[in-house]
């Protein structure tokens, strides 16, 4: 066939490629800005990956269509700025609370 062999002389190129991407939130977020993502369910960081300082009672986990997996409010009852995720606390607990806080006040522990 002439037209296809004409065809295969013919040489393109690209002038122009774009390339996007996206943030990876874990479940956690819909929406990315700057490439950051606009972290839901009491989670922080680029991609949503840990808990807020507060929100560590329960461990971490990636969101699923079944289960958002919402960051828990550790029971520091306002003497502390922060708390942490103990596995070893979590699993005495019988997987109820694992939220241990950190830098109590009016010497509390």
């Amino acid at each position: 066939n002439a037209k296809y062999e004409v065809m295969k002389t013919y040489y393109y190129a690209i002038s122009d490629l774009s390339v996007g991407g996206r943030c990876t939130c874990h479940g956690h977020g819909e929406y990315c800005s700057k490439s950051a993502c606009e972290c839901e369910h009491n989670t922080a960081g680029k991609n949503c990956e840990r808990c807020l300082d507060m929100f560590n009672d329960l461990p971490w986990q990636e969101a699923t269509v079944e289960n958002p997996f919402v960051c828990q409010e550790c029971e520091c009852n306002g003497l502390a700025s922060r708390c942490v995720f103990d596995q070893e606390v979590f699993d005495e607990s019988g997987g109820v609370s694992g939220g241990v806080c950190v830098g109590c006040r009016a010497n509390t522990a």
